[in-house]
């Protein structure tokens, strides 16, 4: 008989994926950034993945002396546009990040109890795991990075201001689209 392996509760899930949604989305964001053209975003991106609150710090001061050539920019601007992968990436971290708020109130009854029982088991979580308190410092880094890598975005490409930027996460999803 094949062992089965143990369940996760639906909390713990939930926190990593809506996390990893939100990191996702920092790519195509990233991408579109001219400020950081001659950075390697895409190594920078794939390590924010695993260690989102001890890189993406240094790759905002990195991108804040950064100087980027007119040649670079403009090389940068004509590879293309990040459209279908900025749309594609909010699109799908959208719907993780909505199913990680259903996850989170009301998967799997058996383990996590009622919406009260989860959240003070969520509360206890990242009081006592060191990783589910670093995840909650990623959530609140994200709440400030994304409306500043947004109007700085939005200032190099010339578009207009979007007040649901300051909206954490679902501001990003519904910008990126």
């Amino acid at each position: 008989m094949p062992e089965t392996l143990p369940a996760y509760h639906p909390v713990i899930e939930a926190l990593f994926n809506f996390v990893n949604a939100w990191s996702l989305m920092f790519y195509p964001l990233l991408l579109r950034d001219t400020k950081s053209v001659s950075l390697p975003k895409t190594a920078w991106w794939s390590v924010q993945m695993f260690l989102t609150n001890a890189i993406l710090m240094p790759f905002l001061a990195l991108r804040a002396s950064n100087e980027p050539t007119i040649a670079r920019v403009e090389a940068a601007r004509s590879e293309g546009n990040h459209g279908l992968l900025s749309k594609s990436f909010g699109v799908v971290s959208a719907v993780v990040g909505v199913a990680s708020v259903f996850w989170f109130a009301l998967a799997r009854p058996e383990l996590g109890g009622d919406l009260a029982r989860r959240v003070d088991y969520f509360a206890n979580y990242i009081s006592t795991d060191r990783v589910a308190f670093a995840f909650c410092v990623d959530l609140a880094l994200y709440s400030v990075w994304q409306p500043y890598l947004i109007s700085e975005v939005e200032k190099q490409e010339g578009l207009r201001p979007d007040p649901l930027k300051f909206v954490p996460f679902f501001g990003l999803a519904k910008w990126l689209q």
